[in-house]
């Protein structure tokens, strides 16, 4: 029975790694359309106060480069910051969210988890890591306790495109 116990709890942690990757590939694509929305809309408003700055104050040749160059340094930091850190964070080269965090923001987003996915996760890497004061089968029982109200989920909901 506890071999049986832990090979589905085994499955279902499995199960629910997977779901929070999906959270994670979805943060990270809003996290990059977000961005690059907001370095075009940056860039415009860059460029717009330089063409105003040029027009009020008719600088000469040296302002004229020093505004050039005042506004290719600011676009390069703002598609560096606003669009590359996250793509670079999308193809798994930067560190994302971690699975606590992931969880976290799931069981906000799903009041039938709450923080139980996330106690589950701490207690499942202190399991791993031999530092946990509950016996394994009492961690296995829980993750099939909560496989019924994970089971019908799916993580990406707690990600919308939608602002406060």
């Amino acid at each position: 029975m506890d071999s049986r116990q832990h090979t589905e709890a085994a499955g279902i942690y499995q199960e629910i790694l997977e779901k929070l990757e999906v959270l994670r590939q979805k943060e990270n694509r809003e996290q990059l359309f977000a961005g690059a929305l907001l370095f075009v809309l940056g860039f415009i408003g860059v460029l717009l106060l330089a063409v105003v700055a040029e027009a009020i104050l008719r600088f000469g040749v040296a302002g004229r480069i020093v505004l050039f160059w005042a506004v290719i340094i600011a676009s390069s930091i703002g598609f560096g910051w606003l669009v590359v850190v996250p793509l670079l964070k999308s193809i798994g080269v930067l560190m994302t969210s971690d699975n606590e965090t992931l969880a976290k923001k799931s069981g906000e987003h799903f009041p039938s988890i709450k923080d139980r996915l996330l106690n589950l996760l701490q207690l499942h890497r202190e399991k791993q890591q031999s530092k946990t004061h509950y016996s394994p089968e009492l961690i296995d029982a829980a993750f099939l306790d909560l496989r019924t109200d994970v089971a019908g989920l799916d993580f990406g909901d707690a990600i919308t495109y939608d602002r406060p």
